[in-house]
């Protein structure tokens, strides 16, 4: 969909929905908590505020109007907070962290581990996405939701939809991880997060008996699983 004379593109990219800019910024919405905002490399070092100033540093993301760099996200996000805006939202601090036990039960393949584990479902993602900084996510995330696996499949879904972005094949997560499919993807034409290898989604998925029919690329053959999306 074209908006704005030309300026502005809203399309939609798998299961989630796309606004571009002809500026270079585009946001992704997943339709359930994943917001996604990226601009483009002529950018590069010109930015701040929330999003941090794109200049490749991590270390200085952190820096406050005034031009300090402050440690602390609560600190950091409260100091961009505009004095006469009509809306009064306040930073909070995260609950506390998960013990040294489950810090390690969710590092394992059964949890985030799965994200950077040479022989799984995104071995082939893990070369190209820095999956060390997707895994320590995953990880705070799950902590601060108590082991949450409806947290935990979020999190592998925004990961997943990451890879694919870039081109790259990534194998049925949703069955390693034990993810249901969520109903509200099944119900419209979408892009599965799961592809074979070497294979890319073609045509449009429809509901079928319980499970999802897609039609693949390699081969054109006809490949029906429960867990797709």
């Amino acid at each position: 969909m074209v908006l704005a004379s030309g300026k502005l593109y809203a399309y939609f990219s798998g299961s989630s929905a796309v606004l571009q800019t002809d500026f270079g910024l585009s946001v992704s919405y997943d339709w359930s908590h994943s917001v996604l905002v990226s601009v483009s490399e002529i950018y590069f070092g010109s930015l701040c505020g929330l999003g941090g100033d794109f200049n490749g540093n991590q270390s200085d993301d952190f820096r406050t109007p005034n031009g300090s760099v402050v440690h602390d996200a609560v600190t950091f996000g409260n100091s961009w907070k505009a004095a006469d805006s009509p809306f009064h939202c306040t930073a909070v601090g995260l609950p506390a962290q998960c013990n040294e036990a489950e810090v390690a039960q969710y590092r394992s393949q059964n949890y985030c581990g799965i994200i950077a584990d040479t022989a799984g479902p995104f071995k082939e993602c893990n070369q190209l996405v820095d999956a060390q900084i997707h895994l320590e996510n995953c990880l705070r995330d799950v902590c601060v939701t108590q082991g949450s696996r409806e947290t935990l499949c979020e999190v592998l879904r925004s990961y997943a939809q990451q890879c694919q972005s870039r081109g790259i094949a990534i194998e049925p997560w949703r069955q390693w991880a034990g993810c249901g499919v969520p109903p509200n993807l099944c119900s419209a034409t979408r892009q599965t997060d799961d592809l074979r290898p070497g294979g890319r989604v073609e045509s449009s998925e429809r509901q079928a008996g319980g499970g999802l029919e897609e039609r693949v690329e390699q081969g054109w053959e006809e490949v029906k699983k429960g867990q797709g999306l």
